[in-house]
């Protein structure tokens, strides 16, 4: 997959990273958040009838020099066919996160 969840409880549920430029990035903007969350849940395997979208690095802050903003419409198999770009904005303070399985 091109995207992972880390730092959760569950392999379901965890910090945003996508696989972009050779490594991995958190991404700290979401442009219709409730719609990259299915994308990131349909493509590790999970519902995604309701995910749930966590901000202010509720799974604590990634590391390295960038970090990205991602925006969806939905309805993709993989993250990377969602328009992705650069935030030079970003701060690791406002990682999200990702629950494919809330209670």
């Amino acid at each position: 997959p091109s995207v992972r969840l880390v730092n959760g409880s569950r392999t379901s549920e965890g910090r945003l990273e996508i696989h972009y430029g050779g490594g991995w990035s958190t991404v700290c903007y979401m442009d219709s958040a409730s719609h990259v969350a299915r994308v990131v849940c349909r493509e590790l395997g999970f519902p995604t009838d309701q995910p749930l979208v966590l901000g202010g690095a509720f799974y604590g802050e990634g590391t390295g020099s960038r970090t990205l903003g991602v925006g969806c419409n939905g309805t993709e198999t993989s993250i990377t066919q969602c328009v992705r770009y650069f935030t030079l904005w970003g701060s690791h303070s406002r990682d999200k996160g990702v629950d494919c399985r809330p209670p």
